[in-house]
């Protein structure tokens, strides 16, 4: 019998449909690229937080410019962050060019968020994807910038971390042979020297990706898992064991809230990038075995990374970028895989252009202003020539870094004495207090801003001073809406 064919009206129709809907893929991209690239470009050099634990890590860049150790114990002076501290050193290295600022740090995640974008492109076109499939797993990571927590470019370690983990699954899928393996391996490592959840991502993955090639995922493994020994056991030895307590000891005691199991697949998810989980699960039928099985294993370990973190208290939407990031790479391949015939490739064309669209119709929640106003800036400088003013060292309780812009002492709290202080580890948690006590009952600072109610209660202060007469202004543009809100000054008893 004559093989079917589609009728030459029909098969026109589908070839215009596609074409229209490519077009419309292309432009939603381009949007987001515009998009984002204006919003980077208005906030890189804002000269305050446009997250409230952007100051601390500011701190920590500028001890490591002063050779002083990240890992040490706890005091009213300097808490360290439960990170590692590969961002913080390439920060560092930065400010010899730009100065200690938002904006060296800014830069490094800017740049590494420029490098998740090439990669993701990357992935989809050495697999085969043409030029539409590859603009859209880039405008699809970035429709997710806001369902992310507008995190990409912040003086925070997320993205340093995606660069360097989606480098790393680069190399394995892509190049062959023991020393591409070892190199693959040093990138994870790397990856988990910016932040520990790499390890969730390579304890995930590499057991799946073993059951297409198991001496290369087992060498891997190994290499890694070497690299990841000695560098605890060589920085636990020269930190006196801060180290450890910093990177495992203290996350494991802060609990795990179950209730975000079904937020993260009802909202984070589902809500967010329904689409790109439909389009993902096609991958495991790709012909090429040991392909279906690379990216089951690359999906299903980003998803445990976010997974993982996400229903951690303290976790925050920020933990769900490497799943976005495996998503938008996973769902062009997939509509590659299903578009076998001119009314899939349709298909798949629509679903792509809906994903690109969801969050532009239906944006996630309620978020404040993505740019900082000029009314921020004004009041943020109106609050530096308050401390400017103040005689004597200013305790910020909810703000780090900032202060030294008025030639203050930057005080290490904020989260990093919360995750202390909301920890099981009774010991630690009084002896931070007493410590801070102290500071202020002896009067080495001369007031306290936004001070805990146990700190309220412990000291003598006098009369608050309401900081601003703006409930809106100089709130950070994500995270916490954390800002200094009343001054107190410290008495004699």
């Amino acid at each position: 019998m004559p093989a079917m064919t589609e009728p030459a009206p029909a098969r026109d129709a589908l070839l215009a449909g596609t074409r229209i809907t490519e077009l419309l893929i292309v432009l939603l991209s381009a949007f987001q690229i515009a998009l984002y690239l204006g919003i980077a470009l208005q906030t890189l050099a804002y000269p305050y937080p446009l997250e409230w634990m952007e100051g601390g890590s500011m701190d920590v860049v500028e001890r490591v410019r002063r050779g002083f150790p990240i890992y040490t114990g706890p005091t009213a002076s300097y808490v360290p962050y439960i990170y590692a501290p590969m961002f913080f050193l390439v920060a560092a290295l930065v400010t010899r060019v730009t100065g200690v600022n938002f904006f060296a740090a800014r830069l490094v995640s800017f740049l590494s968020i420029c490098g998740v974008l090439w990669l993701i492109a990357g992935f989809i076109r050495r697999e085969g994807g043409g030029y539409v499939a590859s603009i859209a797993g880039v405008g699809l990571f970035l429709s997710t910038y806001e369902a992310s927590g507008r995190w990409f470019h912040l003086a925070r370690v997320d993205s340093l971390f995606l660069l360097l983990l989606l480098a790393g699954f680069y190399v394995i899928r892509f190049s062959k042979g023991w020393r591409a393996a070892i190199f693959a391996a040093v990138l994870l490592w790397l990856s988990f020297l910016t932040k520990q959840t790499a390890l969730v991502v390579a304890a995930v993955a590499l057991p799946i990706a073993a059951v297409a090639a198991p001496r290369r995922a087992i060498g891997i493994a190994a290499v890694l898992g070497v690299l990841v020994l000695a560098t605890n056991l060589i920085m636990d030895s020269r930190t006196g064991g801060w180290w450890r307590y910093f990177m495992y000891t203290l996350p494991l005691r802060h609990p795990v809230d179950f209730t975000l199991a079904d937020q993260f697949w009802r909202v984070d998810m589902a809500r967010n990038v329904p689409l790109a989980l439909l389009g993902a699960a096609l991958l495991p039928v790709l012909r090429d075995r040991s392909r279906s099985i690379f990216y089951a294993a690359f999906v299903v370990g980003m998803l445990a990374s976010s997974f993982t973190t996400r229903i951690h208290t303290g976790g925050w939407l920020n933990d769900l970028m490497p799943a976005f990031a495996a998503l938008a790479i996973a769902m062009p391949l997939g509509v590659e895989v299903a578009a076998r015939t001119r009314l899939t490739r349709l298909a798949g064309s629509i679903a792509l252009a809906a994903q690109l669209a969801l969050p532009l119709v239906f944006p996630p929640g309620e978020l404040r202003p993505a740019v900082p106003s000029e009314a921020d800036r004004a009041a943020g400088d109106r609050f530096v020539a308050f401390l400017r003013g103040v005689d004597g060292e200013v305790m910020i309780w909810n703000q780090r870094f900032v202060e030294t812009r008025a030639g203050k002492k930057s005080w290490g709290l904020e989260m990093a004495a919360t995750d202390i202080l909301r920890s099981s580890d009774a010991t630690a948690k009084a002896a931070l207090q007493a410590d801070i006590i102290a500071r202020v009952r002896t009067k080495q600072v001369a007031g306290v801003v936004d001070p805990p109610s146990w700190l309220l209660q412990s000291v003598h202060v006098g009369r608050p001073i309401e900081l601003f007469d703006n409930r809106d202004v100089f709130v950070p543009v994500t995270g916490r809406p954390e800002r200094p809100t009343r001054y107190y000054p410290v008495i004699q008893p």
